[in-house]
């Protein structure tokens, strides 16, 4: 055995690397090493077997995950580490459906809409058509027409049934599954019918069919998860405990009835989705299904003795807990003498907001001392933010705040990808209206003096009449789709001569360049392609932006800084005042989410933890309303009633 291979790690790591006797729970606490475990036990055992063929299969929930995890082996194992297929749980999927989806139905040159706002729209305008097919009697059915005809009350309805749909297609419920179930309208029922028709009409799936449509086909194909067991002697799966309805019927379903080689990592501590539908109850069932023994690691690298002790105050008021864990242990020296955690109060949101600018100068003395890439501020919710932000533009603090990162940036590259769409599907209405808002058209105008020719067709004459180089390269782009890295290549060199623009341009050739050298290096059941490519990018995400991190508590999973700000941990803002409502009548299950994503967030810190309330907030009338200290503040041995 290669002696790297266990190299580094505790007693209590190496144990859980090298078990053989099972499948196996590790309990991983913040800071203690999980992806360490998880990678070195992909590597012990592509060590033990190499001269055997058996693959791997590796899922995590985020890219950076399993982008640092594959990383990782490949360094260790070079060509062998192909022998893993590490991804999240949708690029998997993406994979089995390119490979195997036409058994359901499915045309294999899909495409996936990555924003919430394009799949909206695709609703919005189906619903809208099928109003418009009520009017003209060409329905037999005129459910829609007394409620819809307004496009206004489409437009403010839609937007709500589509995340509703998103969480039910979360659970496997799809819309035959609702013909049963009386707790929704027959407008709804429908609706959600032309949603599932438009994203098959218009060859798109949404992020929720990729794992539906993949359970599907291994329910009624089970040759094809036959065969997938034969490949796949090893499962692992990271961050366990977020799995919801249906990942964990997925697993169940890859694992059958028994499987002996299921590695699970996970925390019920670190558990904030359940608005996703993740909860503990799964893990447990599969932790009793497959007869799992466990292995926690308590030890943590990450965060300083008395962060830790208040983090064990805190989650220890939770009931939703397994029983016989262990507190977690520091085995960090990083005491300090100016200590580890400062807690402030403040007046108001704004004082707090000055202090947190103030205190980012002082720390990063203008980036001398601290890099800002090693600081973080986190709140409960995005708006607890806004004045922080206001404050750090004023004195010129780089920031970022991930959750509104975009792929790309410039309107130019943005361009390239819509027509990158559009030649793959010719009639992507909603792709189409993107092209029209860049060159300036009126999408219902040219729909209806174009009505004979196709969506692509449209814009290529509208190119050769306004901007002719680009239309040959469209056109030549158009005829030879998969060679599209040559294509893109062209089309970036000729939005490059926009000096005011190359910056963002640049960045966005850049992060397009490092998605194709992942795509080139990853692929493993297609050939290359456009449609294979373009559903690759919907599934990949830009690297963290530079500067200090603004960040939800569910946006800071996974990370670590070692200088964390906790702001506004105040009563009904952390924990939020609607779980406080249902705490007091009985229903804590709410209340212990806001306390595991306040552990989580204090969990961050690598150096310093600043606590910070207020004692006024502002109304969204302008007032200022007194605000109690959070009682996790009190749960964590902060404050004393």
């Amino acid at each position: 055995m290669s002696k790297d291979v266990l190299k580094g790690l505790t007693d209590i790591q190496k144990e859980a690397v090298t078990y053989d006797k099972g499948p196996l729970l590790v309990l991983a606490g913040p800071g203690a090493g999980k992806t360490t475990v998880l990678t070195r036990r992909i590597a012990y055992i592509l060590d033990k077997s190499e001269r055997e063929r058996f693959k791997i299969l590796a899922l995590t929930f985020t890219n950076k995950a399993a982008k640092e995890m594959r990383e990782r082996i490949e360094k260790l194992f070079g060509e062998e580490a192909k022998r893993a297929f590490i991804g999240t749980f949708h690029s998997f999927c993406h994979e089995l459906l390119r490979a195997y989806g036409q058994y359901i139905g499915l045309n294999p040159e899909f495409t996936i809409y990555d924003k919430h706002e394009d799949l909206i729209a695709l609703l919005i305008d189906a619903v809208k058509q099928r109003v418009q097919e009520e009017i003209e009697g060409k329905s037999p059915l005129t459910i829609l027409l007394e409620r819809y005809e307004n496009a206004r009350v489409i437009e403010n309805t839609i937007p709500n049934f589509y995340f509703i749909y998103i969480k039910l297609k979360n659970k496997l419920i799809t819309p035959e599954d609702l013909c049963t179930i009386n707790k929704y309208s027959e407008d709804f029922k429908l609706i959600f019918k032309i949603y599932q028709e438009a994203l098959r009409e218009a060859n798109v799936l949404d992020f929720s069919d990729l794992i539906l449509y993949a359970y599907k086909l291994l329910k009624e194909k089970p040759f094809i998860v036959n065969h997938l067991r034969r490949i796949y002697k090893h499962i692992l799966i990271d961050e366990g405990q977020d799995t919801n309805k249906a990942q964990f019927e997925l697993i169940k379903i890859l694992c059958g009835e028994s499987f002996p080689n299921l590695f699970i990592v996970a925390d019920e501590d670190q558990l904030i989705f359940e608005w996703n539908d993740a909860k503990l109850e799964y893990l447990i069932e599969l932790y009793n299904q497959y007869n799992m023994s466990a292995i926690q690691l308590y030890e943590s690298f990450r965060c300083p003795p008395k962060v830790l002790e208040i983090a064990n105050n805190l989650i220890s008021y939770n009931t939703l807990r397994i029983p016989s864990k262990k507190p977690i242990a520091s085995v960090r020296d990083t005491s300090s003498k100016n200590g580890s955690i400062e807690l402030n109060r403040f007046k108001t949101q704004k004082e707090e907001a000055d202090f947190i600018g103030n205190k980012i100068i002082e720390l990063t003395e203008g980036g001398k001392l601290c890099d800002y890439n090693r600081i973080c501020v986190i709140a409960r919710n995005r708006y607890v933010l806004n004045e922080i932000i206001k404050r750090i533009d004023k004195v010129d603090i780089p920031h970022y705040v991930p959750m509104l990162q975009e792929k790309f940036v410039s309107r130019e590259v943005n361009f390239i990808i819509n027509m990158m769409k559009l030649l793959l599907n010719e009639n992507d209405r909603v792709t189409f209206y993107k092209i029209c808002n860049h060159l300036g058209l009126n999408y219902e105008e040219f729909l209806e003096e174009k009505f004979d020719k196709s969506l692509l067709e449209i814009t290529l004459e509208v190119l050769k009449q306004r901007e002719h180089n680009l239309w040959k390269i469209f056109s030549k782009f158009s005829a030879d789709k998969d060679n599209f890295k040559k294509y893109f290549d062209e089309l970036a060199e000729f939005f490059k001569n926009t000096p005011q623009l190359e910056e963002d341009i640049q960045g966005d050739i850049e992060f397009f360049e490092e998605v194709y050298k992942s795509y080139k290096r990853e692929k493993t059941f297609s050939e290359e392609s456009l449609s294979d490519f373009m559903s690759y990018l919907a599934l990949s995400s830009r690297k963290e932006g530079k500067g200090v991190a603004l960040l939800t508590g569910h946006a800071s999973k996974g990370l670590e800084f070692e200088y964390v700000f906790l702001v506004s941990l105040n009563q009904d803002i952390w924990p939020d005042y609607r779980a406080i409502n249902k705490a007091q009548k009985g229903k804590v299950r709410e209340l212990e989410e806001e306390r595991r994503n306040c552990f989580v967030a204090v969990t961050r810190t690598k150096k310093k933890l600043f606590i910070s309330y207020v004692e006024f907030k502002m109304t969204r009338a302008g007032n200022f309303q007194p605000v109690k200290p959070s009682q996790f503040l009190y749960e964590m041995g902060l404050l004393t009633k």
